[in-house]
């Protein structure tokens, strides 16, 4: 007896076993995603991924803006409020306050789950320069590795946890929203400077900045 047809046989069930086991799972697949929305939602941000696509489906992890929107508010509302003012002169830049742990944690998990959220450019504090605004007041810039002058188009690397603010119409950068944070090592690009009164003397030196990605 040929052993030909048994081969075929078996070909053939293995062929439609396997293209069963596949409608099924994409049938589970399907139902978790309708009915366990926050099941696949949770792989996700423990996977590290923002997005799972396949069979004209795709889920994404919303909440994270939430979560981000929620932790700039609350660490805006922080670090404002550490700021002084006057009428004659901007508030004073908390720049030696550590950056609030939490929120730098969630920013990192932000750049995991989400990256596409998160701003990619605004405006950093640098530091504070002579009246002649010809070299740092305090011996350099206590949160990038620059050298004075700084110049748009300069590239510096951030020495120090940072606060990037947005870009607002207030008269002071100190006083914007918190949008996210630069970190130790980081590239910065300077796109623009601006420049307020010191009462200790000198200026303050904000820059615009765009972070580097390579």
């Amino acid at each position: 007896m040929s052993e030909e047809p048994k081969k075929v046989d078996v070909l053939f069930y293995l062929k439609e076993f396997s293209s069963l086991a596949r409608d099924i799972l994409i049938t589970l697949l399907i139902a978790i995603c309708f009915f366990q929305p926050s099941y696949i939602k949770s792989f996700l941000k423990e996977s590290g991924l923002s997005k799972f696509g396949g069979w004209g489906f795709t889920v994404e992890v919303a909440e994270e803006k939430e979560i981000i929107a929620k932790a700039q508010e609350k660490v805006t509302a922080q670090v404002v409020a550490s700021t002084s003012t006057n009428s004659d002169e901007a508030p004073v830049e908390a720049s030696n306050k550590p950056v609030d742990p939490n929120f730098k944690e969630a920013i990192l998990k932000a750049e995991r789950v989400a990256p596409q959220i998160l701003p990619s450019a605004g405006w950093v504090f640098l530091g504070r320069v002579d009246k002649n605004k010809t070299q740092w007041q305090d011996g350099g810039s206590p949160t990038t590795t620059a050298a004075w002058p700084i110049k748009p188009d300069d590239v510096v690397t951030v020495k120090d946890d940072v606060y990037i603010r947005a870009v607002t119409n207030d008269q002071w950068h100190s006083k914007a929203p918190v949008t996210t944070v630069s970190k130790i090592g980081d590239k910065l690009k300077v796109v623009e400077l601006d420049y307020s009164s010191a009462k200790a003397g000198g200026f303050f030196v904000w820059a615009k900045v765009v972070l580097q990605t390579y």
